[in-house]
């Protein structure tokens, strides 16, 4: 005997009945059929119980279906569901878990399914039916190996309301005169049978005939799956007195079979003959299913242990290493790859995704732990060198195995919290999961960690997922996920991420892909985003406030209605912010090159003007002599008396007008004309002062801060002469520096 286990999802979604299944080891080959009883003929308005039963020949099994019925004609009231059955009204669909425990079955034994209620609503003919109705199939996902099973029908008709009790009385007090009387005259006006043969309708169950119904039209045509085995043909009479031929369960042989429905009138004899005639759609060409990786490589190099069945590596880096490029090939040429992650590696564990999906749609995930190391500590004794050697720090190995953070990416609800000092976690999950997207983030980046057991989650049992985590000295520590796979159907993948701004997330949104990779300008600090949830979703978004330059990571986090959460995350990258367009590096260097191109344009502006100054010819002065402060006024300087003038002029020919005394004189003024010699006080002889002789300050110096002042000046008013005559200044005092060094004998 080997085992098998089957679990079908189904959806709240439609219309009104059904019942669950069970997992369950059986022999293979075993059959199994239903059987629904209950009444055949029943009155508008009444309530009746039918009930759905299985006769198999395994004594441990599963199976699942579905029951149909015409909700024009029956009203779901109610069930009362078999020992083990799981029941879901809204869709019709029932399926039955054995667990692989002991039902106490005997081989070839009715077993009750369900049985449930319905309420007649008019005159007429319905059926009720089976369908989707699988036993023991070895892939629920493929319905691999599924025994063989027969499906159930019975048909009921519904006549006119039963006469109620009070009526049934009064029609029993009436006297027996006028009971005669009524007799009488109804055997003397008896009508004739009638001869309408027209149905008031006609219908192929779950199907759209065409053209619509009419009673005079007499062909018809049905397309049907190419899977179907069976359609069910309703007819409604068009009144009381006719018989039906033809309607119920109509098996279809070849890929066209033709249903005759015939109508007999009340007098035996009319008759109308309907066809229908039933095509089956061309069966579809199989879709590829092929999901498989032919090669996983990183910078070009097939990954150390490549498996095209292996979905879990490890690989190591340097910790100057930022990015890496990995690439999937897939086995199917009509598959498609997708590569999240690898870029912006931090120290520590990076998951980089590799997910293929097939043509059929279905996906496998390759993942790749990128643990990069930080920057070794120094933590230790540093040991005594020689002379002239460089000291050296031994390191001891750490045997840190802590946990910062568990990462599940899938949807699911774990207990207890997450802590570093637990070791054991029950995580339950919906149907949709058949493996964790887990990540551990470690205290040390120099530890490692290992996951063994995840994957091929099997539903009703504990699936058990182990992390053995290393540290760098070889201590190590297990972390346990209890993991049990439900039922429940998954409400967590987001129908739309909802990214707005014209931003394209890195790859393409998918619901089943976790992680994508955006890049959005400088000037943005939120991103706009307005996730979309299923209905009955919730939807939370976090880390998407004052984006900062660089990497920020934003999570959108979906709950659905069981508890289960989904975490989706984007890595968005806001590149610096510009000035002019350009960034602030950027700008300070053209800055930079702007303002040396205007000082050097300003020196040579500078350098022009001293040398045209320098070319110009030297006028000679009349007789007025102009001496500097430093001159030595004991001597004559030319002249033909040692007299000492005012203002340090000397004027030939001149009369002093009046005797000045040097003690008369301003100490400062004394000090400015010759500070390096120290007079005593001594008379000064008057003479005849000269008239509107100009005064010229020999000392006048010409700053830095004066030339830029100029240079600036000039560039606002675009007149340079503020500049030309501060450059012709100090030209002149160079001119008066040479002078003075000639009289103080070349010092």
């Amino acid at each position: 005997m080997r085992k098998k286990f089957l679990l079908l999802i189904f959806a709240f979604v439609a219309t009104i009945f059904g019942m669950s299944a069970i997992n369950a080891a059986t022999l293979a080959g075993s059959t199994a059929k239903y059987s629904i009883e209950g009444k055949t003929n029943i009155g508008v308005g009444d309530e009746e119980e039918y009930k759905l039963y299985i006769t198999t020949s395994a004594t441990s099994f599963s199976y699942s279906g579905k029951v149909n019925h015409d909700s024009s004609y029956l009203e779901y009231k109610s069930y009362t569901k078999g020992d083990g059955v799981s029941f879901a009204p809204a869709t019709m669909k029932f399926v039955y878990l054995d667990m692989t425990k002991a039902t106490g079955v005997s081989p070839n034994t009715k077993t009750l399914v369900a049985s449930f209620k319905f309420k007649a609503l008019k005159e007429g003919t319905t059926t009720l039916t089976t369908s989707d109705t699988k036993q023991n199939c070895t892939n629920t996902t493929t319905n691999d190996a599924c025994d063989v099973i027969t499906q159930a029908s019975l048909t009921i008709t519904i006549g006119g309301a039963a006469p109620s009790s009070s009526s049934t009385s009064k029609a029993t007090s009436s006297s027996t005169s006028s009971t005669s009387k009524a007799a009488s005259s109804s055997s003397s006006s008896t009508p004739a049978p009638s001869t309408n043969a027209k149905p008031a309708s006609i219908s192929v169950s779950g199907y759209t005939m065409s053209p619509s119904f009419n009673a005079d039209t007499l062909g018809y045509t049905v397309t049907v799956p190419n899977s179907a085995t069976f359609v069910t043909i309703v007819v409604t009479k068009g009144e009381a007195g006719q018989t039906v031929s033809g309607d119920g369960n109509f098996t279809l042989t070849g890929d066209t079979s033709t249903a005759k429905v015939t109508i007999t009138a009340a007098d035996g004899v009319t008759k109308k003959e309907y066809t229908i005639t039933i095509n089956k759609q061309a069966e579809p060409t199989p879709k590829d299913g092929d999901n498989t990786l032919k090669d996983l490589t990183v910078g070009g190099t097939t990954i150390e242990g490549f498996d095209k069945d292996k979905t879990n590596y490890t690989l190591e880096v340097g910790k100057d290493v930022t990015s890496i490029s990995v690439a999937g090939i897939p086995n199917s040429s009509k598959a498609s790859v997708s590569v999240s992650g690898g870029t912006n590696l931090q120290p520590g564990n990076n998951t980089v995704t590799v997910t293929v999906t097939a043509e059929d749609g279905s996906k496998r995930v390759y993942t790749i732990n990128v643990h990069k190391p930080a920057d070794p500590a120094t933590t230790g004794t540093t040991g005594t060198t020689k002379k002239g050697e460089k000291s050296t720090t031994t390191r001891k190995p750490s045997s840190d195995t802590g946990v910062k953070t568990i990462n599940i990416g899938s949807p699911h609800t774990i207990s207890p919290a997450f802590s570093n000092d637990v070791d054991v976690y029950n995580v339950t999950v919906p149907y949709d999961v058949e493996k964790l997207d887990l990540s551990l983030y470690l205290n040390d980046t120099n530890a490692k960690y290992t996951v063994t057991g995840n994957e091929n989650f099997q539903v009703g049992k504990i699936n058990v997922v182990t992390v053995k985590i290393t540290a760098e000295d070889g201590t190590t520590r297990t972390i346990i996920f209890n993991v049990t796979r439900t039922t429940d159907e998954d409400g967590t993948k987001l129908v739309d991420i909802g990214i707005g701004g014209g931003y394209t997330p890195q790859p393409g949104f998918d619901p089943d892909i976790l992680g994508y990779t955006i890049n959005v300008p400088g000037n943005v600090d939120k991103l706009p985003l307005n996730p979309t949830a299923p209905e009955g979703s919730t939807v939370k978004t976090y880390g998407n406030e004052n984006l900062k330059e660089g990497w920020n990571t934003i999570l959108v986090s979906v709950t659905d209605k069981n508890g289960y959460t989904r975490t989706y995350t984007l890595s968005v990258y806001k590149e610096p912010k510009k000035i002019l367009g350009l960034t602030h590096r950027q700008f300070a260097i053209v800055a930079g090159i702007i303002g040396g191109l205007l000082l050097t344009f300003f020196l040579i502006l500078l350098l022009l003007a001293r040398r045209r100054k320098k070319d110009e010819p030297i006028v000679e002065q009349a007789p007025v002599i102009d001496f500097k402060p430093e001159f030595n006024f004991g001597s004559r300087n030319g002249t033909d008396d040692d007299t000492v003038y005012p203002n340090g002029i000397l004027n030939q020919d001149s009369k002093v007008q009046k005797d000045v005394e040097l003690e008369n004189a301003d100490e400062k003024v004394v000090k400015a004309l010759n500070p390096t010699i120290e007079h005593e006080p001594v008379a000064i002889p008057t003479h005849e002062a000269p008239k509107e002789i100009p005064y010229d300050p020999y000392d006048e110096v010409v700053t830095k801060d004066e030339l830029i002042d100029a240079i600036e000046e000039g560039l606002e008013t675009k007149n340079p002469e503020k500049l030309k005559m501060l450059l012709e200044q100090e030209e002149l005092n160079r001119k008066k520096d040479e002078i003075r060094r000639r009289e103080n004998g070349g010092r």
